[in-house]
């Protein structure tokens, strides 16, 4: 039994692929971009988290203040 071949348009191109290329370009910005969103979500709720148990006592002493954001920042990356 012999093989069938596919179809093949004159510029030897697949009918079934697409003709158009893909946007990596687009896709790495918009995953890129959803990263640093998530990032900073996660710090504003640890600095807001902090912030609460500091208010409420249970924290220990500490000050609120740049300083405590920055350490969540360092740690986060």
């Amino acid at each position: 039994m012999a093989k069938t071949e596919h179809p093949r348009r004159d510029d030897g191109v697949l009918p079934e692929q697409p003709t158009e290329p893909v946007q990596r370009g687009t896709t790495l910005a918009f995953l890129i971009a959803v990263t640093l969103i998530v990032v900073a979500s996660v710090a504003a709720i640890l600095v807001a988290l902090m912030s609460y148990r500091s208010a409420s006592g249970l924290g220990g002493s500490e000050p609120l203040g740049l300083e405590r954001t920055a350490i969540v920042v360092d740690l986060l990356g």
